[in-house]
């Protein structure tokens, strides 16, 4: 990539050109290079989105139980993004029971 791939923020934006484009592989590869210090809360949850838009739940809910042990960022765009993994299921009770943690 140019030497730019030592930026969190270009990595994020790859990781959700990739899922724009479809491409699941790329963008999971791409997010486990940049491994935990160069991940931030924005790389996890172009992640999540990436796995809601695939149906990948439990791999969102993982993400999602890391980003709030590691003390990131919680905000509405995450909880809709994990909400919006469990639409890609029709699972309204998962998606239920996720909100009365």
């Amino acid at each position: 990539m140019g030497g730019f791939d030592s930026y969190t923020s270009v990595n994020n934006a790859m990781v959700t050109s990739y899922n724009k484009e479809g491409f699941l592989c790329e963008a999971k590869r791409l997010f486990h290079e940049m491994g935990l210090g160069g991940r931030d809360g924005v790389s996890r949850n172009s992640m999540i989105v990436v796995c809601g838009k695939h149906r990948e739940v439990s791999e969102a809910l993982t993400l999602f139980c890391e980003m709030v042990m590691m003390g990131l960022e919680v905000d509405m765009f995450t909880m809709a993004s994990v909400l919006t993994a469990f639409t890609s299921l029709k699972d309204l009770a998962g998606g239920c029971s996720f909100m009365l943690r």
